[in-house]
C-alpha cells in the first residue's frame, strides 16, 4: 500500500502520514485508529514505545506552563484588560497549533523567563 492509498482510506492528510512515518508529528488516537483499520490491524501493534524527546523548549514548558498559569493572576498588580488576553490567548494558540514554542517563550515577561 502506499502513503497516498493510505491516506486515502483513512481518511487522513497525506502530509500527515508522511509526517508520522518519519516520526516529526505525534499520532492522536483516532488517526491511529483509522489508520489500523485501513491497514487491517489492531491498533496496539502500531504503537512503539519511544524515548522521551529532550530538547530546550521541551525542558522549558514545566516552567512556561507555571508562568502562564500565574502571570494574569497576580496577587498585587494590575490585571490585563479581556481583550488583550484575548489576543495573548489566540497568539499562543496558534503558535501551539504550530508547535513554535519560541515566540511564545519570548513574550512572557522578563521575570517569568
Amino acid at each position: 500500500m502506499t502513503q497516498q492509498q493510505l491516506a486515502d482510506a483513512a481518511c487522513v492528510a497525506l502530509g500527515t502520514i508522511r509526517k508520522i512515518e518519519r516520526g516529526e508529528r505525534g499520532v492522536t488516537d483516532a488517526t491511529l485508529e483509522a489508520i489500523a483499520d485501513a491497514l487491517g490491524v489492531d491498533p496496539g501493534r502500531l504503537r512503539t514505545e519511544r524515548g522521551t524527546v529532550n530538547t530546550r523548549v521541551h525542558d522549558a514548558l514545566p516552567a512556561l506552563s507555571v508562568a502562564i498559569t500565574t502571570y494574569d493572576a497576580p496577587e498585587d498588580g494590575p490585571v490585563r484588560p479581556l481583550q488583550d488576553l484575548r489576543t495573548a490567548v489566540a497568539d499562543a494558540t496558534c503558535w501551539r497549533v504550530a508547535a513554535q514554542y519560541g515566540p511564545g517563550l519570548l513574550s512572557l515577561p522578563h521575570g517569568a523567563r
